[in-house]
């Protein structure tokens, strides 16, 4: 019930913010055009309430890893692993669209458009900065110790997450015109932005950690990803993959990325049968041994 819920949760955020963003694209390009161009005031509402469902659905995810945190983190439970990952490509994604100064989220705020006043960053980074302050409290108790949690690898192994973005929130990117959460003393607390701080020095540490293991070869790395190991192959045509971008891959479809041949089962690089299509009844929230 819980796995279900956190998908609908999830996906209900993908949509509204890649809604949110394709129309702040469009509202970029017309504002580009050398004649005047009208925007439709319904499409500024419509923009607008999907930004608002973004914030609001963020702190919906911000009070369950606040409250529950086991959902995303044990890996003993079924789909978390899945879970954690889609949250983590989400809140990397979010992250590199709001902060881009070339972005058309920077472009569109600028122009002061009336009905989008209700449009800035501070609303949707203090609500990513929750989330992830939230998905790391444990990690905070203890910063020195050696073995990755499984929230820390999700961000730091997600091809999307990159750390400047992080430190962008407190104004630590070198831009002239900074945004930091220190501007907004009435909303965030000094103490606040210390655990800020904290987060971005346990993902260096944790970073640099990782900067020193030896490299993968670039031939086991998965192809799709181009980030993860290659750490399953697919019966009956032998292609391989990373364990999560098959995993996100057979939620949606069946068919080998590759050649397109019916997937019948999944194997890890050590023989477990991760996936069998004759069991799986079309439904796929985890790859765990069978």
């Amino acid at each position: 019930m819980a796995t279900e819920f956190l998908n609908s949760v999830l996906k209900q955020l993908n949509w509204s913010f890649s809604e949110f963003i394709s129309m702040m694209q469009e509202i970029q390009n017309l504002s580009k055009r050398p004649e005047r161009v009208i925007i439709d005031a319904r499409q500024l509402k419509i923009c607008a309430t999907c930004f608002d469902f973004v914030i609001s659905l963020l702190r919906v995810v911000e009070m369950i890893c606040t409250i529950c945190l086991p959902v995303f983190t044990d890996s003993s439970r079924e789909g978390t692993e899945n879970l954690l990952e889609r949250l983590s490509q989400l809140l990397s994604q979010i992250l590199l669209r709001v902060t881009s100064p070339t972005g058309c989220f920077t472009h569109v705020i600028s122009l002061e458009v009336p009905d989008l006043d209700s449009i800035d960053q501070f609303p949707v980074l203090s609500a990513v900065v929750g989330v992830i302050v939230a998905l790391l409290a444990e990690d905070l108790k203890d910063p020195e110790k050696t073995v990755m949690s499984p929230a820390i690898k999700s961000l730091l192994y997600e091809p999307a997450f990159q750390l400047n973005t992080f430190k962008y929130v407190l104004g630590k990117t070198g831009d002239q015109e900074n945004f930091s959460l220190a501007n907004y003393p009435q909303a965030v607390s000094a103490e606040e932005l210390d655990t800020v701080n904290k987060v971005i020095s346990l993902l260096t540490h944790q970073q640099t950690r990782m900067s020193e293991v030896s490299e993968v070869d670039e031939e086991e790395l998965c192809p799709i990803c181009c980030a993860m190991p290659l750490a399953v192959t697919f019966m009956p045509c032998h292609h391989r993959s990373c364990k999560s971008c098959i995993t996100h891959h057979l939620m949606d479809c069946n068919n080998c990325f590759f050649c397109k041949t019916a997937i019948n089962s999944v194997v890890s690089n050590d023989g477990k049968l991760l996936f069998d299509a004759a069991a799986s009844a079309h439904k796929v929230t985890d790859l765990h041994p069978i």
